[in-house]
């Protein structure tokens, strides 16, 4: 009987699972299409200090390289150097040994303010 159960929950939580991350997803599309933030991963505020930057070209399978901006930066207070993409406005704005409070979401920094 206890199998049953487990085996009727788990096929619950996958059905769930297809039903509504789709779901969400579109949500989320939609949203920031429309410049509002996300329903789900919205991304993390961090305070940040910029340690290097970096530009670099990187080549898909049509062809030509494209310029791809990154920085190195730590978190205000820690030690561990993380390395993320950034948008060439962004890139252009800030500066190596600044305080920045930055909003990073799907593994790049979206938005950037002086603190």
């Amino acid at each position: 009987m206890g199998a049953y159960i487990f085996g009727i929950i788990a096929i619950a939580v996958a059905v769930g699972t297809l039903i509504v991350m789709p779901i969400v997803t579109v949500v989320n599309a939609h949203r920031e299409k429309d410049g509002k933030e996300p329903v789900l991963f919205g991304g993390k505020t961090r305070r940040i200090v910029i340690v290097n930057k970096r530009v670099s070209e990187r080549v898909y399978y049509d062809g030509g390289p494209i310029p791809a901006f990154s920085v190195d930066y730590r978190i205000v207070g820690g030690k561990i150097l993380y390395t993320k993409d950034i948008d060439e406005e962004l890139f252009d704005r800030i500066s190596v040994g600044q305080t920045y409070k930055a909003l990073i979401r799907d593994g790049a920094i979206k938005k950037i303010d002086l603190c």
